[in-house]
């Protein structure tokens, strides 16, 4: 996904065009109509089709943004907004969603969400899995990493079992996200 910074319009008119586009990683876009507008101007001019994956909601980020607003962490991670999902504060991202991707120009819109649970079986293998995906170890020193990682498994633990409606000690290896899959078309610029 061709985001805000990372492409301009002088450079979306020197691109290859493709009749068809899948993008797996808008959640983390601070520029969402630019990156759809972008990957709509990639579609070619004979039509084409989009289908986007990402997460509306996920815990991990969620304990991120716990975490690193605590006074323990917060003189590393200075409470930074680098751990928020572009529609993690919004009361319906499928409505809002639908309407950025035909402002972008697309049309035969459909978007869908999806509550879905990843079980890493231990704890260990949570954490493990997360160490990819926590930005908030960026900010902090590898001698506090495992520590935190435990802070953050137990918040994890908690925003699961909150979500799930059942006992922390239950949810120890448990993601929780919500996932949108939308899916939407550049007509024809030829329509007879």
């Amino acid at each position: 996904m061709l985001g805000g910074s990372e492409i301009n319009d002088e450079h979306t008119h020197h691109c290859t065009v493709f009749s068809y586009i899948a993008s797996i990683c808008l959640e983390i876009m601070r520029k969402c109509v630019k990156a759809l507008k972008n990957t709509f101007d990639l579609l070619s001019p004979n039509g084409g089709d989009c289908v986007i994956v990402f997460f509306a909601f996920n815990t991990i980020f969620n304990a991120c943004n716990e975490l690193s607003t605590s006074p323990k962490w917060y003189p590393y991670t200075r409470g930074e907004d680098n751990f928020m999902l572009t529609f993690e504060n919004s009361k319906d991202c499928k409505a809002e969603f639908s309407e950025m991707m035909k402002a972008a120009g697309f049309e035969n819109i459909r978007v869908d969400m999806e509550s879905t649970v990843y079980d890493y079986e231990t704890e260990e293998g949570l954490k493990e899995n997360m160490i990819s995906v926590c930005h908030a170890l960026d900010f902090i020193p590898e001698s506090r990493h495992s520590e935190f990682m435990d802070e953050l498994g137990d918040i994890l633990a908690q925003l699961a079992a909150e979500r799930l409606n059942t006992d922390p000690q239950r949810t120890g290896s448990i993601l929780s996200a919500d996932v949108i899959v939308a899916y939407g078309q550049k007509m024809s610029v030829n329509k007879i």
